[in-house]
């Protein structure tokens, strides 16, 4: 699981990095326009989450991850993925400064992998 997440989240790190002049007006208008949220939910978010729930579902039933709701678990990565995402090309938190690319991204998915609790907690 950790090399499917971890190709996924540098292609969108790689395409916020690039397009994200062009996404921010975007996400803005969304709120806005149903037409447009529609179409970008559909045409932009809906294709890489079916593939990132699919591969999560297939997990889950190999017994490899835990029986999570795979909707829920994409969803909450790529909130996660775009959050900080932001906080880094933005420069707005300048903790993010010393942080590369592929430490956030790993961080990441030890979080979603390994979890927040230690060992016996």
């Amino acid at each position: 699981p950790k090399a499917f997440l971890s190709l996924i989240l540098h292609d969108r790190y790689q395409l916020i990095k690039e397009r994200g002049h062009i996404i921010v007006p975007l996400i803005a208008e969304i709120f806005a326009d149903d037409d447009l949220r529609e179409t970008v939910y559909r045409q932009i978010l809906s294709p890489v989450a079916a593939l990132v729930e699919q591969y999560l579902q297939q997990q889950i039933e190999a017994g490899k991850l835990r029986p999570l709701n795979p909707a829920i678990v994409t969803r909450s990565l790529i909130g996660t993925m775009i959050m900080n995402s932001a906080l880094k090309l933005t420069h707005l938190d300048s903790r993010y400064e010393e942080i590369s690319a592929e430490a956030m991204i790993d961080e990441i998915i030890s979080i979603y992998l390994d979890g927040l609790l230690t060992n016996g907690d």
